[in-house]
């Protein structure tokens, strides 16, 4: 076998290898790095009700999750199913919902509404989160020992 055929070999392996861990993969939920919201309508089935998937992508935060269910209540959706994926303090949440009316009155203007709707009002959700996180004093770690300078004390002694 020369070189040339070997590589190709080589190549075409890893090629594979590749496609196999994209499908693999496909499955996981993983946060990502930065905030991230993103509503899609999914495929449409004529006479059923629009399907939609959001997902949101950020740091976690004690009440975060209530606030969402809040949102997505006010927002009148039929939550079909949720996916909740952490990493090292940041959060992915992946929901599955329908329009919550008569499948005879859904059209695509409609659907295009609530997709944005949806979408404004998740990212408003994160963002404030966000913001008080920028606002909020610094984390202060329990088992961190206060340095203190021996020079300090001793000349408040005297």
């Amino acid at each position: 076998m020369d070189k040339a055929t070997l590589l190709a070999e080589v190549i075409t392996h890893v090629k594979q290898m590749q496609k196999t861990a994209d499908q693999v993969s496909d499955g996981f939920f993983i946060p990502l790095d930065s905030d991230e919201v993103r509503v899609e309508q999914l495929e449409k089935i004529p006479g059923e009700e629009a399907s939609f998937r959001a997902s949101i992508c950020c740091d976690y935060r004690p009440g975060l999750l209530s606030d969402l269910r809040k949102t997505l209540v006010a927002l009148n959706v039929s939550m079909v199913r949720s996916e909740l994926s952490t990493l090292e303090g940041r959060l992915m949440i992946v929901f599955f919902f329908s329009a919550n009316r008569r499948k005879d009155l859904s059209s695509t203007k409609d659907d295009e509404e609530l997709k944005r709707s949806v979408h404004q009002a998740l990212s408003s959700t994160v963002e404030k989160f966000t913001v008080s996180l920028d606002y909020s004093p610094r984390i202060i770690w329990p088992n961190k020992k206060r340095k203190i300078s021996h020079l300090e004390s001793s000349s408040s002694s005297s």
